[in-house]
């Protein structure tokens, strides 16, 4: 089977990639990575650089230093629609970049910050209430939308939240780029699983 994030990244090498994240992606198995002299074979070992020494997809988004450098697609596009339809008027836009986890981070904090939290009054205070849809939900959301794109193409993974106007039902999030039918992406799975990201395929944290 042919997969997509073990394919190398022309330009790219080790240098390309945070030394200390992997030092701390490594610790979980008990290797002192900083202190071992043989690294980019290591890499090699775990597909996180090719044979040829070069950074693989999978192993830049997760790894990488500035990865829209070499894969300027790779990223997510948040917007916010004062309506229901994507004509309406635009409340903000974001381009998210940086590695997978960073990306989904960010994407959730901006999303929160976009939905509407509700609060009661108590007294002299407000007092805000639990938001109106779990933290996970959009996590998964997210997680889902990075594992499944189609890295082979050329568009970010795009994140709309269409807000409603006539009724209090919630907030529609449409999601675009990504797809069941893209090519597999082992390793970005496995390492997001050993990272703590996804217990199991389709599963975050």
């Amino acid at each position: 089977m042919f997969y997509y994030d073990l394919q190398g990244v022309e330009g790219t090498s080790i240098r390309n990639l945070d030394l200390r994240k992997l030092a701390d992606y490594f610790l979980r198995y008990e290797i002192d990575f900083e202190q071992e002299g043989e690294q980019e074979r290591i890499l090699v070992n775990t597909d996180i650089l090719d044979a040829a020494g070069r950074a693989t997809v999978g192993g830049l988004l997760m790894f990488g230093i500035n990865p829209q450098r070499h894969l300027p697609n790779a990223s997510i596009s948040f917007a916010h629609f004062a309506g229901h339809e994507l004509d309406d008027e635009l409340l903000d836009k974001q381009v998210i970049g940086g590695t997978l986890d960073i990306q989904v981070d960010t994407a959730l904090a901006i999303i929160k910050n976009h939905i509407r939290q509700p609060s009661r009054i108590e007294g002299s205070r407000t007092v805000d209430q639990i938001f109106q849809y779990p933290e996970k939900v959009f996590r998964e959301l997210l997680v889902n939308a990075c594992v499944h794109r189609d890295y082979a193409i050329h568009g970010v993974t795009e994140y709309w939240i269409v807000d409603p106007t006539a009724h209090a039902s919630g907030y529609s999030c449409l999601m675009t780029g990504w797809s069941l039918l893209a090519p597999d992406v082992c390793q970005i799975r496995y390492l997001w699983k050993k990272s703590n990201w996804v217990c199991r395929m389709g599963v975050t944290r």
